[in-house]
């Protein structure tokens, strides 16, 4: 059988293949063939075979329904009887390195959103759409449609990866805590898969093979608030100082800025010493020019360059003075 298939998955004991090309078809590339039963390499496509309304970048199986995707449209097809259940305009998928079935669902990725299924579908990636340097919304279309999805079994962790110029990102989504953190790679991913040891194992630029995550060593962090009203966003409020309690001074730092000075991040004068030295975290006192405010955004870093060094920050805190609405 001369079939030739840009994207393929399994379901229910078949073979999907799609974005096809075969000598009995003129345009091949919207048809979907299904295998025979427990055989994914015997075809019959004069009776086997489902035609979609568009053209599919990525197909997975999950919970007994075969997914498939286009640009900005997604099908729900019945793997047995070819039928499609439900399609959804909107939603669609990067690529087909876009798509992961893990043990907390199934997770994808279109230009618009991050998803994640299961099966009742959830836009997880709107709280990161527009974060500063690398919000989903913030990237490129060009980024986004090389992004490559894995998956961190130990941390139950979603890992989006994708290259923005020279840098070689990762947005971390833990399931548990539905939190997002901006992680790192050495190099381009090109693919991901999961291991035995349940890290991820990365394919990388020129051959590279990583397993990510997996060193002894902790890595530098950094953390940035949001714009934080103090629950009144439209009184003006005196900010007096911030503070980190932190598990080592030299290692950690705050950093502030509001809606008077938005374009970088000031330090503030440094009273730490004001706490007695036994303390180990970082105190600023907010200078006077940049105490009168609406918002107030706070950023604190911690360096870890050393062999077995896990310096952590454990609260932020911050003192203000309400002002007397007029």
């Amino acid at each position: 059988l001369n079939i030739k298939y840009g994207v393929n998955a399994d379901a229910n004991g078949y073979m999907f293949v799609g974005d096809c090309n075969h000598s009995q078809f003129e345009d091949a590339e919207n048809i979907i063939f299904r295998s025979q039963a427990g055989k994914y390499s015997i075809f019959d496509w004069s009776k086997d075979y489902l035609q979609m309304n568009f053209k599919p970048v990525a197909m997975k199986g999950f919970l007994g329904k075969l997914y498939v995707w286009g640009t900005d449209k997604m099908a729900i097809v019945n793997p047995q009887t070819l039928v499609i259940e439900d399609e959804i305009n909107g939603i669609g998928c990067s690529n087909k390195k876009s798509v992961k079935v893990t043990p907390t669902g199934l997770y994808w990725c279109d230009l618009s959103n991050i998803y994640n299924s299961t099966p009742n579908i959830s836009k997880i990636g709107t709280t990161i759409q527009k974060q500063e340097t690398y919000g989903w919304t913030v990237l490129e279309d060009s980024v986004k449609q090389k992004a490559v999805l894995g998956y961190d079994t130990i941390r139950q962790c979603l890992l989006v990866f994708f290259t923005k110029g020279t840098e070689h990102r990762c947005w971390a989504y833990s399931a548990g805590t539905k939190r997002w953190d901006l992680w790192d790679t050495s190099h381009q991913v090109y693919d991901a898969i999961e291991s035995k040891s349940g890290h991820a194992i990365l394919l990388l630029a020129n051959g590279r093979i990583c397993k990510y995550s997996s060193g002894s060593n902790n890595k530098s962090w950094e953390w940035q608030s949001k714009k934080i009203g103090f629950g009144e966003d439209t009184i003006v409020k005196k900010v007096r100082l911030a503070k980190l309690d932190a598990t080592a001074r030299n290692h950690t730092a705050i950093q502030y800025k509001s809606n008077l000075e938005d374009d970088e991040w000031h330090a503030g004068t440094n009273i730490s010493d004001n706490y007695g030295s036994t303390w180990q975290g970082n105190a600023i006192k907010v200078d006077s020019s940049y105490s009168k405010l609406r918002w107030f955004k706070v950023k604190a870093t911690g360096t870890n360059n050393g062999t077995g060094s896990n310096h952590k920050g454990n609260a932020i805190g911050i003192i203000y003075k309400r002002k007397k609405p007029k």
